[in-house]
C-alpha cells in the first residue's frame, strides 16, 4: 500500500515538472515579447526624462 502510494506520488511529481517546464517555456516566450515592448517604451520614456533633466 505505502509503496504504491509513493510510486504514484513520484509519477505525479514528474508529470508536474513536465507541465511546469512546458508552461514556463510558453511563459518565457510571452515574457520576452512583452519585455521587449516594455523595454522599448521604458527606454524611450527614460531618454525623455534624461532630456528634460539636462
Amino acid at each position: 500500500m505505502k509503496k504504491k502510494d509513493r510510486k504514484t506520488k513520484k509519477q505525479g511529481k514528474v508529470h508536474e515538472k513536465k507541465l511546469v517546464k512546458e508552461l514556463s517555456q510558453e511563459w518565457d516566450s510571452n515574457l520576452v515579447k512583452e519585455s521587449r515592448q516594455n523595454w522599448t517604451s521604458y527606454s524611450e520614456s527614460k531618454q525623455a526624462e534624461i532630456m528634460q533633466e539636462s
